[in-house]
Order: structure tokens, then sequence, then C-alpha cells
């Protein structure tokens, strides 16, 4: 193989895009690209391109042939390990003054695959050798090339970028396509994960090194390989001193609805290992003196966690219309900016009963009271505790609606009944958390107050008489328009709720 008048050598050149980067940015004059495959050679030499057949494992050149070689995209077509490292052995041989080597991130794929996800190139066919950023150094500090700088470039945060596919997508594909592809769900990435790697390689002092790196330093990120960036994509254990001043706000909240079973949902997303809820309602949004006293109020809320990705709260309060549900969305809004929100929505006219078991069970409620003379007693706007207007959900949702648009995620408690898996998968693609994990007790749906035995509500084993047709049809009445308005906000059919 004759070198003369070439300064650097390029394996795997395919169609020649990798010789033209090296000419544009890496400071070559002439390249000569290399392939062990006779037909991409000959697809190379009718682009245009100089080019010859030879193995980068075994290149029968003398030492310092060449400035400098480019490996782009070549190392993860080989079969092994071992072999990428008698690769690289070899040409820095034929080197005399650097090695380019660039390739695609595979550092993330356990941690992708903990949330049912994979980068789209980290199964395809013609990549069996996944080499890692500590593969790489490893390799790199066991051939004695220890003067190396590494770069991550195409930041990836979370889980909508393109690369980003889900398990269930076929190999061997490129951009996801949403039309094409099974439903992936949000995650937002830990800290950032790349789309490639380039790794520079100095085998002895050069003037020009620092122009060299510059290659890549558009949207590029210098680390120090591997082994710590794949340890902070885990959750840490935090000790108990750092522990106060790292916790995080939430991810994502249950904004209601009262007596719904956002209980029941903010239980078992807390059960999910990626997952970490407080064990209370911290009213937080919805209580004048607790907003006014701080983000370190809110965060002593959390007190438990333990280094989870994914933090949320469920206080049904931000979604009552007493609230005020604009104001409250405002406020999330402006704290949160990029949380997600849930809310749970149960027939009103059943959420009313259960609301006024609720009270009476606490005394705000004489337990000889009759619900519907409660009801008609004043002004669904001006009773206290909001037996009706807690399930005005068209009128407290829209604020939100307004401000969160997609990232507000409603279900219903009928659906909680018919198919709780189903609703528990969706809630947890839609905060972020892989959607395969299923805790033990999760079709145990509901928490339920009984009424006070004194109570003409108290009847039978389960300890709660049934609503009478005449008592439903005469409470649906205080939610008819409002339902109407919640068919046009969902895109949903609420026939279910109406009383006959």
């Amino acid at each position: 193989m004759n070198l003369n008048g070439y300064d650097f050598l390029d394996f795997g050149a395919s169609k020649g895009d990798s010789i033209d980067f090296a000419l544009r940015r890496l400071g070559g004059t002439r390249g000569l690209g290399i392939d062990i495959d006779p037909k991409k050679v000959e697809l190379m030499a009718k682009a245009g391109y100089d080019c010859a057949q030879g193995d980068a494992t075994n290149l029968d050149l003398p030492s310092d042939s060449v400035r400098f070689v480019v490996m782009s995209h070549f190392l993860e077509h080989l079969p092994d390990l071992s072999m990428a490292k008698d690769a690289i052995k070899s040409v820095a041989r034929v080197a005399s003054d650097f090695l380019f080597i660039r390739g695609p991130y595979f550092d993330a794929d356990e941690y992708l695959r903990s949330f049912g996800l994979k980068f789209c190139w980290s199964d395809w066919r013609g990549h069996p050798c996944h080499l890692t950023t500590s593969q790489l150094r490893e390799i790199l500090l066991d051939l004695g090339l220890e003067d190396y700088v590494m770069m991550g470039y195409g930041k990836v945060t979370d889980s909508t970028d393109s690369k980003i596919h889900p398990l269930g997508s076929p190999v061997n594909q490129r951009a996801y396509n949403p039309d094409a592809h099974p439903n992936k769900p949000f995650v937002r990435f830990r800290q950032p994960l790349y789309k490639g790697i380039a790794c520079y390689v100095r085998l002895r002092p050069i003037e020009n090194w620092e122009d060299i790196l510059q290659a890549h330093k558009k949207g590029s990120e210098p680390f120090d390989a591997g082994v710590e960036v794949q340890a902070s994509h885990r959750p840490e254990k935090l000790s108990s001193v750092n522990k106060a001043a790292a916790v995080p706000l939430p991810t994502f909240l249950i904004v209601g609805a009262q007596k719904s079973g956002t209980r029941w949902l903010r239980t078992n997303l807390g059960a999910h290992p990626q997952v970490f809820t407080a064990d209370a309602e911290p009213h937080f949004f919805s209580r004048d003196r607790s907003f006014r006293q701080g983000l370190d109020c809110y965060r002593a809320a959390f007190e438990g966690w333990d280094g989870e990705p994914i933090v949320g709260e469920a206080t049904p309060g931000y979604m009552m219309w007493l609230n005020n549900p604009a104001k409250m969305a405002a406020r999330i809004d402006e704290t949160l900016p990029d949380v997600r929100l849930l809310a749970l929505l149960r027939n009103p006219v059943d959420r009313t009963y259960s609301a006024f078991i609720h009270h009476m069970m606490r005394g705000r409620i004489p337990a000889d009271a009759d619900l519907l003379e409660w009801v008609r007693s004043v002004a669904p706007e001006h009773e206290k505790h909001g037996l009706v207007t807690g399930g005005w959900y068209a009128a407290s949702l829209a604020p939100y609606f307004e401000r969160f648009g997609e990232r507000l995620q409603v279900f219903l408690h009928d659906d909680a009944l018919a198919d709780p898996k189903h609703l528990y998968s969706r809630a947890l693609e839609h905060i972020g958390a892989s959607p395969e994990f299923v805790p033990p007790e999760l079709e145990q749906v509901l928490f339920s107050r009984k009424p006070p035995k004194n109570s003409a509500y108290h009847e039978g084993k389960d300890g709660r008489r049934d609503l009478t047709l005449e008592e439903r049809a005469e409470l649906y009445e205080y939610f008819r328009r409002d339902i109407d308005s919640l068919e046009e906000l969902l895109g949903r059919d609420l026939s279910i709720w109406r009383p006959y």
C-alpha cells in the first residue's frame, strides 16, 4: 500500500463523510479511506475518494506512516472488544501525531432499559461491539495511550429525542416515529446522555493540539470516561448529612380530585423503585401560610427520599374549586415549570356522597344530617366543605389545561375499577417511570370510609347504604352543565355517570 502524499488514514470511511470531516476539522490535507469490505471500497471509489482494501487489526505498514488516523463509527462494527483493542493498537503504530475515534454512545444502555427505552443504534445488527467509554478508557490505558481527551456530543436530556425508542420497537430503526413505533414513556434523565462520543488520543506533543480539539467543541462536553458517567445515572444513596440539602422538588403532582382514589394512585406510584412520593398531603400550593414559608418548607414534605429520580406528591386540594384552581395552577407553574400533573376523577355524585361521609366521620357534619337537605341548604359556592363544587371538574381543570396542556393527564375512577393495571401503566409513562413494574397490591383499589353507626347512611356489612335513584338524580343536576363541559374538555363520553 503506497502512502506517498497521504497525511491521514480513515478506517471504515464508507461514503467518505469522515474523510471530509478530517479535511475540514482535523487539519488533514489528503486522506486514504481503508475498508476490509471490497464492496465499500468500490463505493468510495465511485464517490471520488482515494481508497484501498485493508484490515485495521493487521496493518502491513511502517510506523509513523501518516500524521493521524480516523476511526469514525468503525469500532462498533467489529466482532468484539478484543478486536477493537487490536485495531486501536495497530493504527496507533501507524500514526505519528494522534488518533481520532468516534462512535455511538453505549454507556446508557442499561439505564435506558430500566425505563423500557433504548437508543435506536443499540440493537442494530451491524453493531456487535458495544464499546462504552469506560471500556475504551481501559483499552487506551492498557496500550499505554494515556494522553487522551474524551467528549460526549449530541446531548439528550429526555426521552422525546428522536433517537430514543421504546424497547418494543423493531431492531435496525433510526428516528422514532410515533405513527410507526410503539408508544414510549416520557422520562427526564437525571443527567444528560449523548448521541456519540469523540476521543482524541495524542501520540506525541503537538503545537496545534488545542485547535484540533475544537473539531467537536460545538455541542460537546468533555468527560473523564465511563465509570463516573455510568454511576451518575443510578440513584445514589445519600448520607443523612447531604440528604437534606439535596432533596429535590417534585417532578409530578396528583392534583385531584378529592375522594376519587388519589391516595390509591399516590401509594402505588410510590411503590415503584424509581419513584418517591410524600407520605402525606403537603398542601403547599393550596395553603397561603405554607406557600409563604418557601421551598425549604416544601422540601421537608419529602423526608425519606433516597435518591429516586422521580418525586411526587398528591394534594387533591389543588383542584378544589373553592381553592381557586387558576391561582393554584399559576403557583405550581411558576414554582415547578417542568412538572407533570395527574388527575383522577370520580362520578361527582359518588364523590359528593363520599365527601359527605368523610366530613361526618371527622365531626364536621352531624351524624344525623341528611345529604340532600345539607346540599339544598346553601348555594354550592358558599358551602364550606365543597361537597358540590369539589365535583365541578371542568371548571377546576380548565386553568390547568390552559397552562400545562399535555403535561396534565386525566384518568377516571371508573378506569381504576375496570383495569387498574392499564391505568397504572399509563400514569407511570406520563411521569417518566418504567411502565413494566406492577406493585403487588395494585388491585386493592379503594380506600373508603364507613359512616357512623348512628347515621341513616350506615347499612349492611359494607357499612354504607347505596344512594337511591331519586337521590342520585337530584344530585346529578348540580353537575349536569359541568359534565357537559368536561366531555368536551376531555373528548370523552361520560354517560356512565348519568343516573338514568
